[in-house]
């Protein structure tokens, strides 16, 4: 609940707009009643009024430029036309399945009040589902998916808030004449108007989400990153879910993703898998580079999902990325008889398809523990791509958010793993409160490098730090917090 109230007064300024468009609206009604001598009831005033803020509350959710990040590059991006797939994956991303769906409700029950025409259901499933589809398809434009089962999902909520008003409607049968427009003309007209309402709304919105955008890219950039002493080869920093950089050096240049990569094993791995599944180590850690890091992992040892996840995220085990990636390339297959090789072979696939799907389209992987590989690129600008959906992973952000957990896996062994992460570290002198996870990574071809997020004020920054060197890869990411903590 805090953190839905936290988000409203982050859009507060899109949500004042709608009100102040929705006023000017029904004053405008008001005049050409007034010229007819009519006049509209205090209920529809009200109603209209409800509207317009809830159109703005639409809009800065799903489609606003400064939170959506638009950009022509976004174009086929991240793209799901295959229906029900959130089914799968329901359990895990509960906020996004009944988030969508509760969406529509108060448009539907609106509907219902304002209109008799939309008092048939199919009326109002039929406008929910336009709507729906204009939304994603400007989403086209944005970071956020295009996704059919979003547009199912806010069609069924359309539907849900049609029951409710109906009911209400029951309940309440005074109700029933706030259509009514009062005077000499005729009793009842259809509120063709909602139409200019929301294109009104939509417009102030976008204007605004305009106008946050320059001003944020304006702020920072006169602040001169230029002058800070940085190390890394490759930088990225943005705000989440704005496709948007505040700074960037060789964000577009191929580099080696070393067990950065693992963020993309993680959303691979979920989109398969359930947390409480019970996953038995084989023989395929022995694949692993004597030099890998490792979460000590042995055959025979059983332990959860979210256990495994764990071990691949806070101590960067390369063991933990195999076992992943065999358990659920087999799991893909629907064969426990694949090999070791096919399966991972599989899981490699399924993974550069993911990272196509969340904008990371400018990389290729070859391996689930990010091993340098000649094959093997990525880009800060892709990495960055892959941290913002993670983020967007309940489960994920919660592991990467901790420094040490402490498990007690399904065959018994209790295990400690500490995060990689020095900036979570309380102990270190690099250790930052406000920062969240994400992953590091070192190897010969890609640097020391870092993928992090910092709370600063309301807003989550990504910053992805890659060829620098142990120590850069912190003090380059603490440079950056604390300059735009100045801000």
């Amino acid at each position: 609940m805090v953190v839905i109230f936290e988000y409203i007064w982050d859009i507060k300024m899109d949500l004042l707009l709608g009100l102040v468009v929705s006023v000017l609206f029904i004053l405008a009604a008001e005049f050409r009643y007034f010229i007819r001598k009519e006049r509209m009831r205090w209920g529809r005033r009200i109603l209209l009024l409800c509207l317009g803020v809830y159109f703005s509350l639409l809009f800065a959710l799903t489609i606003s430029p400064v939170y959506g990040g638009w950009s022509l590059s976004n174009i086929g991006k991240n793209i799901n036309l295959t229906p029900f797939q959130v089914l799968e994956v329901a359990a895990l991303d509960y906020v996004n399945f009944f988030g969508n769906l509760i969406l529509f409700v108060p448009f539907g029950i609106l509907l219902v009040l304002l209109s008799y025409r939309c008092r048939n259901i199919f009326v109002t499933a039929a406008f929910g589902l336009i709507l729906s589809i204009g939304i994603e398809v400007m989403q086209l434009f944005s970071l956020r998916s295009t996704d059919i089962d979003d547009v199912l999902l806010n069609t069924c909520g359309a539907v849900f808030g049609f029951l409710i008003g109906k009911i209400l409607l029951h309940i309440f049968p005074s109700l029933q004449c706030i259509r009514e427009i009062l005077g000499k003309g005729s009793k009842v007209r259809y509120g063709g108007g909602i139409f200019l309402l929301f294109i009104s709304v939509f417009l102030s919105v976008c204007a605004h989400g305009y106008t946050e955008r320059m001003s944020i890219h304006l702020n920072v950039t006169s602040q001169h990153f230029n002058h800070l002493s940085i190390e890394a080869a490759n930088i990225y920093l943005c705000e989440q879910d704005v496709d948007y950089p505040l700074y960037e050096r060789n964000s577009h240049a191929r580099i080696a993703p070393a067990s950065t990569t693992k963020l993309l094993s993680a959303l691979t791995a979920l989109d398969f898998c359930a947390l409480d599944e019970v996953v038995t180590v084989g023989n395929e850690i022995y694949k692993i580079s004597e030099d890998s890091s490792r979460a000590w992992l042995y055959p025979g040892h059983q332990l959860t999902i979210e256990q495994l996840l764990v071990a691949l995220l806070l101590p960067s085990g390369n063991d933990a990325a195999y076992t992943l990636a065999v358990y659920t390339g087999r799991k893909i297959a629907q064969s426990i008889d694949l090999s070791e090789i096919q399966a991972i072979r599989l899981f490699v696939e399924k993974m550069n398809e993911k990272a196509v799907s969340v904008g990371a389209v400018h990389s290729y992987f070859t391996t689930p523990d990010g091993y340098d590989d000649p094959k093997q690129y990525t880009t800060a600008y892709d990495l960055a791509q892959i941290a913002n959906a993670c983020l967007n992973i309940r489960i994920l952000r919660e592991i990467m958010d901790c420094y040490e957990i402490s498990q007690t896996w399904t065959s018994g062994e209790q295990i400690t793993y500490h995060s990689t992460n020095e900036l979570k570290n309380p102990l270190s002198p690099y250790y930052h409160p406000q920062v969240i996870g994400l992953k590091t990574g070192s190897s010969l071809a890609a640097g020391d490098c870092l993928i992090s997020a910092v709370k600063i004020g309301k807003k989550i920054y990504i910053c992805v730090v890659m060829n620098s060197t142990e120590k850069g890869r912190w003090t380059d990411t603490l440079q950056l917090y604390r300059l735009l903590e100045t801000l």
